[in-house]
């Protein structure tokens, strides 16, 4: 648990935590008892016998064959156990990999429960998705978890994450288009050196078809547009014609 020690209404001391995260015992015999210990029906006694039959192994025979004493509903309960387990160690080793790499425990929480067990493929492939997580943006992510990943000052992705995440910042009021400069002037404003950048950038996101850049029919103005948002339009534009 994370948190702080206060007192209560009642002046008794208390702790007033803010999230909470599971630890899963990793010594076989540990996770055993840990497993016994949250089964209905699985006593000491038990315990003792599934060691004694299997070991380390434990794990490879969820159907504790051989196990006397053990009828249908506590093997279920057994099985659901072992489920149970397997999903909190993982849990656990993605909060522990994300508090490792920068995050802070609210973060890697809203992390899994936005992705679950998609979390580690996708912030290892970007950890600026993680702008993607309710209340984080992506001063969060650049000033705290970036480092971890040697995504340095003047990398690419760096400058691909800030584009797009201005972009989204832009277009969060409904429209599907902004103008190039709406993005241009807050990218060069947090990362200085972006200026002889910010075009090539923008063509390698339009190469890699995250966005999309669209000239007025006067050719003055240049908006940029997310592809998607910007297809959705246009099919809703189809829409009304027929009608």
């Amino acid at each position: 648990m994370e948190g702080t020690w206060g007192r209560s209404k009642w002046s008794e001391k208390e702790f007033n935590f803010k999230s909470v995260c599971l630890d899963i015992p990793t010594d076989p015999r540990a996770l055993l008892h840990y497993a016994a210990s949250i089964t209905k029906g699985i006593g000491l006694s038990v315990e003792s016998d599934i060691w004694a039959a299997f070991g380390e192994d434990w794990q490879n025979h969820p159907d504790l064959e051989g196990i006397a004493r053990l009828n249908e509903t506590k093997r279920f309960a057994w099985q659901d156990t072992l489920t149970r387990i397997k999903d909190g160690k993982y849990m656990a080793q993605c909060m522990a990999y994300l508090l490792e790499h920068g995050c802070t425990m609210n973060m890697a929480t809203a992390a899994w429960n936005l992705w679950a067990d998609e979390s580690l493929g996708m912030v290892k492939a970007d950890c600026y998705c993680l702008t993607e997580l309710p209340n984080y943006g992506f001063v969060h992510i650049d000033d705290m978890v970036r480092g971890h990943f040697e995504i340095g000052d003047d990398d690419p992705r760096r400058l691909d994450a800030c584009i797009l995440y201005q972009m989204k910042q832009a277009l969060g009021t409904g429209s599907t288009l902004v103008l190039w400069e709406e993005v241009r002037k807050p990218v060069l404003d947090y990362i200085a050196s972006a200026k002889g950048r910010f075009q090539e950038a923008i063509k390698r996101l339009i190469d890699n078809g995250k966005i999309l850049r669209i000239e007025d029919s006067l050719g003055i103005d240049v908006y940029l547009a997310i592809p998607k948002n910007y297809e959705d339009e246009l099919k809703i534009w189809e829409w009304t014609k027929e009608l």
